[in-house]
């Protein structure tokens, strides 16, 4: 019997310079290609400071993605800025989010 050594692998989101079609693209690529290795994806949040509703649905579609693959998405480094904006929105619940 051989067994899987599963992986837990961290995206960085402060690079402003990422626009957000790539970013789904990355995530796709990822979650689709790694599921059968992973079963946790975090995205280290920490260096945004704000986010629009478009951000907010790519990370929707994202969860999603990883859902219907097995794979948990957790968001990492949330500031007290991005809880309130998932609060607002009503979509706290919806994301395994850890604070800073």
């Amino acid at each position: 019997m051989s067994m899987v050594k599963t992986q837990n692998i961290m995206f960085r989101l402060n690079d402003q310079t990422l626009n957000r079609q790539q970013f789904k693209q990355i995530m796709n690529a990822v979650i689709l290609n790694k599921a059968a290795l992973m079963h946790h994806l975090s995205i280290e949040l920490s260096g945004i400071d704000s986010m629009t509703t478009e951000d907010l649905s790519i990370l929707i579609y994202c969860q999603q993605n990883a859902e219907e693959q097995g794979v948990k998405l957790r968001l990492v480094g949330v500031t007290i800025a991005l809880l309130t904006f998932f609060e607002l929105t009503r979509t706290e619940h919806f994301f395994d989010i850890e604070l800073i």
